[in-house]
């Protein structure tokens, strides 16, 4: 899809679409994962529930985490129903979000700019986390 069609917004809305009970949402890059994780932030005025009045009955909303540093722990992701991060924050098998995480945690697995070079960091998420549904 071409900047300004909506990814973000579809993003924001799988989690729902696929009745996911824990999501990851990886970003390729710092600034897209930082959008990503204010269309989802309910204190952000790009939050997009809000702001296109997407699921404006449901009285509560995701809780978010986002991976950025060594500042998250197991029990932010635990807490969380999405979780934001950017690949290089997954990347390489000894990465201690790739060895502590079960296979089963995320069942939605969404990459943005899934349309990039496949490379090894991407592959590594998919086999530990066999059973997730990718988009």
């Amino acid at each position: 899809m071409p900047v300004g069609c909506g990814k973000s917004g579809s993003i924001a809305c799988a989690p729902f679409a696929f009745k996911a009970k824990k999501t990851l949402v990886i970003a390729p890059n710092l600034n897209i994962s930082t959008q990503l994780l204010h269309e989802f932030d309910p204190a952000h005025e790009k939050y997009f529930y809000k702001k296109c009045a997407v699921l404006s009955n449901h009285t509560t909303y995701p809780e978010l985490v986002e991976i950025r540093g060594r500042s998250t722990n197991r029990s932010d992701l635990d807490n969380a129903d999405v979780v934001v991060t950017n690949i290089h924050q997954l990347q390489g098998s000894e990465n201690r979000w790739i060895q502590s995480l079960p296979e089963d945690y995320f069942n939605l697995i969404l990459f943005d700019e899934g349309h990039h070079a496949v490379a090894e960091s991407w592959n590594i998420l998919k086999l530990k986390f066999p059973h997730a549904k990718i988009v």
